[in-house]
């Protein structure tokens, strides 16, 4: 296997996988731009177990809003946006740099931002779908961290399990360990990088996947944002939808997040011109806060059960197996739980 193919299968087996499935993800040596839009050209997992659990999990996340029977495999667009999540989590690992080598993480969050520039939107709602399908659990990312004091010293260990001979004799040293739970968006905290141009390429990440940034709405950093992405997707009534039923699915059942939610895109909203909010985002705005004050198993307009809770004989022509166009759905997605490691994390 030549060595784009290998950073590739280390990328979806460390990174894509546990994503998708849970469990411990493990950060790859940074990727950078170059090799970031250029890792998934004409690429195809080699690894049929690997293959197939990442394929298995984009299709039922897929399922979750839209009718559905299959999903291609990853595009060259989400092999980079699965790059840049790579060098982002990079950007906040404490072992990239050493004494004098600081500004490597300021310079690779550049990069990374320069990466995340260069993905083309998604040219159709199947793509966009194909996007969330990958990286819909992406804040959801956690790092435990573990502060270990002792009766001469301390120290913190970032997304790393502290060395057994650091523990031993707790009574006798006065070993304690405190463990820290750190969301995706908080990881720039006491790191070289500066929060801000963290957030800045963490949005930007958010923004190529233009369900998953509506989805995620009521997040508290980086505060939602509306992009070109997102208004194209909203500008059309089956997006529109699209990322009803992806909020629905990525939101609490009572209610107070899909508020929320609503509140943050609205407010957004208020910075866009006053035309192009008025034709795209008040149409869907408006048919979000109707749903949220209906039954908890209301609809949106025009929608069925999704295709695999209805028989195929049952199915409109468009909607059976094989079909390319996106239908409707309103089955809730399953959710992960994916700690990051940073003991292979290398720069």
């Amino acid at each position: 296997m030549d060595p784009t193919g290998r950073r590739a299968e280390d990328l979806a087996r460390h990174v894509l996988a546990p994503l998708l499935r849970g469990g411990e993800l493990v950060p790859q040596r940074p990727v950078g731009p170059r090799l970031g839009l250029a890792l998934g050209a004409g690429r195809t997992i080699v690894d049929d177990e690997i293959r197939e659990t990442i394929d298995a999990a984009r299709l039922r996340v897929a399922r979750g809003i839209v009718a559905i029977d299959t999903l291609p495999p990853p595009s060259p667009a989400e092999w980079a946006l699965l790059a840049a999540l790579n060098d982002l989590l990079q950007v906040t690992n404490h072992e990239l740099s050493g004494l004098g080598t600081r500004s490597r993480h300021d310079d690779l969050a550049v990069a990374t931002s320069a990466l995340i520039d260069r993905i083309p939107p998604p040219d159709t709602l199947r793509e966009a779908v194909a996007r969330h399908a990958s990286f819909s659990t992406v804040l959801s990312l956690r790092r435990v961290d573990r502060h270990v004091t002792w009766w001469t010293g301390s120290e913190t260990f970032r997304g790393q399990t502290p060395p057994p001979r650091l523990l031993a004799w707790p009574d006798v040293r006065n070993v304690r360990v405190r463990e820290e739970t750190v969301s995706l968006s908080d990881m720039a905290a006491d790191t070289p990088v500066a929060e801000a141009r963290y957030h800045e390429a963490l949005s930007g990440f958010l923004a190529a996947t233009p369900l998953t940034d509506i989805g995620t709405a009521a997040r508290r950093t980086p505060a939602f944002a509306w992009s070109h992405h997102t208004v194209t997707v909203v500008s059309w009534v089956a997006g529109r939808n699209l990322a009803v039923r992806t909020l629905r699915g990525m939101t609490d059942d009572d209610g107070s997040a899909k508020r929320a939610a609503t509140e943050a895109l609205r407010r957004a909203a208020e910075r866009l011109p006053d035309g192009l909010r008025e034709a795209t985002v008040v149409p869907f705005l408006d048919e979000l806060e109707a749903l949220c004050s209906q039954d908890p198993d209301a609809e949106p307009p025009g929608s069925e059960r999704p295709a695999s809770e209805r028989p195929a004989s049952e199915r409109p022509a468009s909607e059976r197996p094989g079909s390319e166009r996106p239908g409707s759905g309103t089955t809730s997605s399953g959710t992960t739980s994916s700690e990051i490691s940073t003991s292979n994390a290398s720069s």
